[in-house]
């Protein structure tokens, strides 16, 4: 009976260690997961920034680093 319950422990630890493996391998693909949904995040906060400055050249604004923007002039040659 001890010898049993001695390999039902043993399987137990062994599936226990293989489940720790597994969720530790899910934590870093969900860190890598939410490191692209960051750069996409800022990328759009960029291309919002540019468009509001497009149909608002006038307006004061605020870019993603939180700098206050002046008026803009002339348009950059991106949007010609």
């Amino acid at each position: 009976v001890l010898r049993l319950l001695g390999l039902a422990a043993e399987q137990l630890l062994l599936q226990l260690s293989d489940l720790g493996f597994q969720s530790l391998d899910l934590l870093g693909q969900s860190f890598i997961l939410l490191d692209q949904l960051r750069d996409l995040g800022l990328l759009l906060a960029d291309h919002l920034f540019k468009l509001s400055r497009l149909f608002f050249p006038d307006s004061l604004a605020f870019d993603r680093t939180g700098m206050l923007c002046p008026p803009v002039v002339d348009l950059p040659a991106e949007f010609n």
